[in-house]
């Protein structure tokens, strides 16, 4: 949750800090007191989940709050900044927008939809906010109570739509949703800026031919019943187990096996199928010494396969926009999506009946990196880790923040999740990241109770399997390693999703876009933060904007496509130097002035960072 509500408070300091001609305290109150939630939780033992119960509960509340408050936050300003109105003729205590955060890990509970209503009209306004730097074109999903749609931009462009079946997953065994759908469409957002789309409803008469609805396949010897209203009976059909095969629009193929995990993954680079394989395992802890606790990981030996004593539902969507394979195993409900040619794996974790239990996630490729694994430092820099066999199991783990890989001469395999986990690489090949877990007793080091506030949890990640054919060597005892450009850009958009909002006010009518006149920064770059800051000088009509950009290191290939500049040119992506502005070097802390700089181009080199203040007169974008 704490990653979430970095998330929202980024996303909303951003929409804020446009609004300089209509600045407004309420505002700026609400952002001080997330940052002060946010920093309370930076303690050691709310980051690690080693506080006790009752103040677990207490973080809880005080992070949720300050979620609501972000949103709250970027529904204000994204209203003003997409309709005509000003800040004085707006009700603050008025509903503009409803906010879509399934992006998130959540508990596996149904989000709410888009209702179509006569009361509502046959039209919903959607509005899409992309606070990365960089234009991106990206799946989108909504749930939907009417499968006839029609997608379009305010142009009146017809967009390519999919509908797929709403389940749900009762432990292991899927339940179709008779009146609820998935909708998918690709949307395109300009950097740290936002575009309307429309959803029209239709009738099945008048339904558009740009919507098409995804084939399923449920897999198992087991009939269930499957009733869903308007959706064509003959795209859902009934097998045995058997093998499948997805196949991607760059020409790429993802094979899986009979129990619904990934058997062999072909990319459009790779001319033969790369085996992999996705199993769960299972951790005890010692019973002869000390036990394992909300502190110490002392495993009672090798993890072991967890293995099922049941034929397993599968339930096979395949469509133009998304595709995936879902499938019920101990424990877990086990998800692998394909969209925007990217592989995901969504895990719904139930460990809440189990004592003294820790669940694992393991993959298994042919990749030779021997001993050899990489971990993230807080997602600033790539670290070698080397497996020591002298050591114990548990010494051999290390935090994984946001991601780790494992690679030998021409392949790697990265992993990107979206939630700090641990993780490590037991043998040649292995790339293994820990769940959950769940302990009966204290292990002594100062908690006092066991870890027994499990809930289910969905944890998201994302795979890449890459071709290192032409990428840069580094030298055998380098300490460091980097991700590729494509494994960066991946980690950027699984923990910047673009934000999406349901228009739900219809007094206004809608901006059909906002930015598309700024240029996007480099691919390797990224805007870490930028938000108004207090004016200390008195009588001072200045508005200061504190900005900080990161360049970071990736691995360097011929093969990398993208933007790759070291240099960022601010006039062209902030309008604050437009107006009467001047450009301050300070501190990452904002609290110190180095000086004016009389530059409009700023040099990065790689793994630099900079922190600057604009200092402009108030203004209307």
């Amino acid at each position: 949750m704490e990653r979430v509500l970095l998330y929202y408070l980024r996303a909303a300091e951003q929409l804020n800090a446009w609004n300089v001609k209509y600045k407004n305290d309420r505002f700026e109150k609400i952002l001080r007191n997330v940052r002060r939630q946010l920093s309370l939780f930076q303690h050691h033992d709310g980051i690690t989940g080693t506080a006790r119960a009752h103040v677990v509960e207490d973080y809880s509340i005080r992070l949720k709050n300050a979620i609501k408050d972000c949103q709250y936050v970027m529904e204000m300003n994204i209203f003003r900044l997409m309709t005509r109105n000003s800040y004085e003729k707006m009700d603050y205590n008025k509903k503009y927008f409803d906010i879509d955060d399934s992006n998130w890990p959540c508990n596996g509970s149904i989000r709410s939809p888009i209702i179509f209503s006569e009361e509502d009209g046959n039209s919903k306004f959607l509005v899409f906010h992309n606070s990365l730097a960089q234009w991106r074109e990206e799946t989108v999903q909504f749930l939907v109570t009417a499968p006839f749609i029609l997608v379009s931009d305010l142009d009146g462009r017809p967009i390519q739509a999919q509908i797929t079946p709403v389940v749900i997953w009762d432990k292991i065994t899927p339940t179709f949703l008779t009146k609820l759908y998935n909708l998918h469409f690709v949307v395109k957002i300009p950097p740290l800026g936002m575009k309307t789309y429309i959803l029209n409803l239709k009738s099945e008469k008048t339904k558009s031919k740009h919507t098409y609805f995804a084939s399923n396949i449920i897999s198992n010897t087991s009939f269930i019943a499957v009733n869903i209203e308007n959706y064509p009976k003959e795209l859902i059909k009934f097998t045995a187990q058997r093998e499948y095969i997805i196949t991607l629009t760059n020409g790429g193929t993802i094979h899986f096996n009979n129990n619904g995990t990934l058997k062999s993954i072909k990319t459009d680079r790779i001319r033969e199928p790369w085996p992999v394989s996705v199993q769960f395992y299972e951790y005890g802890t010692n019973w002869w010494s000390k036990q394992s606790g909300a502190y110490l990981f002392l495993p009672n030996g090798p993890g072991k396969p967890l293995v099922g004593n049941f034929v397993p539902y599968i339930v096979y969507t395949e469509g133009p926009i998304e595709s995936s394979v879902c499938v019920g195993l101990p424990l877990v409900v086990h998800c692998t999506r394909i969209y925007d040619n990217k592989i995901e794996i969504r895990n719904i974790v139930n460990i809440s009946p189990l004592n003294n239990f820790e669940i694992s996630m393991r993959i298994a490729t042919t990749i030779k990196n021997k001993d050899v694994f990489y971990t993230d430092l807080n997602g600033l820099q790539m670290i070698k880790r080397n497996y020591f066999h002298k050591l114990p199991l548990q010494a051999n783990f290390y935090p994984v923040p946001t991601a780790a890989y494992i690679e030998d001469e021409n392949t790697r395999l990265t992993i990107i999740t979206a939630q700090p986990l641990g993780g490590t690489s037991l043998s040649s090949g292995v790339l293994e990241i820990m769940l959950d877990r769940r302990l009966s007793q204290s292990d002594g080091r100062g908690l006092g109770e066991g870890v027994l506030d499990n809930q289910p949890t969905e944890q998201i990640f994302h795979l890449l399997f890459e071709n290192l054919e032409g990428c840069e060597k580094r030298v055998e005892n380098h300490p460091a390693g980097a991700l590729t450009l494509a494994a960066y850009r991946a980690t950027k958009e699984l923990l910047n999703p673009i934000s999406k909002f349901v228009y739900v006010s219809l007094e206004t009518a809608l901006r059909k876009d906002f930015g598309t006149k700024y240029s996007p920064i480099s691919d390797d770059m990224e805007i870490i933060t930028l938000r108004n800051i207090i004016n200390l000088e008195r009588n001072s009509t200045e508005v200061n904007t504190g900005v900080i950009i990161h360049r970071t290191k990736v691995l360097e290939c011929s093969a990398h496509t993208g933007n790759l500049n070291k240099s960022v040119q601010l006039h062209n992506l902030f309008p604050f130097q437009t107006y009467g502005s001047s450009i301050h070097r300070t501190t990452l802390t904002f609290l110190k002035n180095l000086g004016e700089v009389d530059i409009e181009e700023l040099q990065f080199c790689p793994m630099d960072t900079k922190a600057l203040i604009f200092k402009h007169i108030p203004f209307k974008i």
